[in-house]
């Protein structure tokens, strides 16, 4: 028998690493806000603190534009981003697998190297 995690996202982790991808790639808020063409730049403050997530669009635009994968953007309640969700005997080896890829982080040039 198969045993999935169902994916549920964490709103505030993911708001913070939403922040954290756009403090690294230096795009800011007021950027997020041209680029989408939303009213406010409130809109994108509330998505960093946790209150709201973008809709699905606008998180669809918001990968393009930090380019990643939506499933990267969104972070689960395992702590991970929901592309790491997996089986429950793999979730061991894929948080350790994204561990190494977040040790890839470079300093240096302020990018981060996909594997």
């Amino acid at each position: 028998m198969k045993y999935f995690i169902y994916p549920t996202i964490d709103m505030k982790a993911t708001g913070a690493w939403l922040r954290t991808i756009c403090r690294i790639q230096r795009i800011s808020a007021r950027m997020i806000q041209e680029y989408l063409g939303l009213a406010s730049v409130q809109s994108v403050y509330d998505w960093f603190h946790g209150k709201t997530l973008p809709s699905l669009e606008n998180m669809c635009a918001l990968g393009r534009l930090l380019e990643m994968p939506v499933e990267r953007l969104l972070i689960g309640k395992l702590g991970a981003p929901l592309e790491w969700h997996v089986r429950l005997e793999n979730r061991q080896r894929a948080l350790l697998q994204y561990e190494k890829k977040l040790l890839r982080y470079n300093l240096n040039d302020n990018s981060i190297l996909v594997v």
